[in-house]
């Protein structure tokens, strides 16, 4: 049986919309909770303690594979796990984030995906939409390493 650690950052509609789609790829691939894969969900309620710990626990159990939701718990199993691998997701930018090396060329036992926007094809749209804009206004976190 697969054992398979799944940490989410907090409760939040978009991250466990992930959580939930990376539930239902796994039965499309074959593997069942509770019949041939154990899936063990932990949420950090964006606690880094929390991480720390979860990322420990997993180890200890001798977790398959561990799935992270986001940056900081992508972060936290990265410095952490030493022979586990890891795959993560809902990080913008992992090479920024210190997670890859080369978003090309997976390694330090990590690989996933990147939700990085494509800013040039929204412009793109946006302007072809509005062409008499005068301002354009980005929202972002400067706490955050992955913008």
């Amino acid at each position: 049986m697969k054992k398979i650690g799944v940490i989410q950052l907090v409760e939040h509609k978009s991250l466990d919309i992930i959580y939930n789609s990376f539930k239902d790829e796994l039965k499309e691939l074959g593997y069942v909770d509770g019949e041939n894969a154990k899936i063990t969900f932990q949420n950090a309620q964006g606690d880094m303690a929390n991480i720390t710990s979860i990322v420990q626990g997993f180890e200890g159990d001798k977790q398959d594979v561990v799935v992270t939701i986001a940056t900081p718990v992508a972060q936290g199993a990265m410095s952490l796990t030493k022979t586990t691998p890891v795959v993560f997701s809902a990080v913008t930018d992992p090479v920024g984030a210190g997670v890859l090396t080369d978003m090309n060329a997976p390694d330090k036992g990590m690989t996933g995906t990147s939700d990085a926007v494509q800013i040039d094809k929204i412009m793109d749209l946006a302007l072809q939409i509005t062409p008499d804009v005068k301002k354009v206004g980005f929202i972002y976190n400067p706490g955050e390493d992955n913008l």
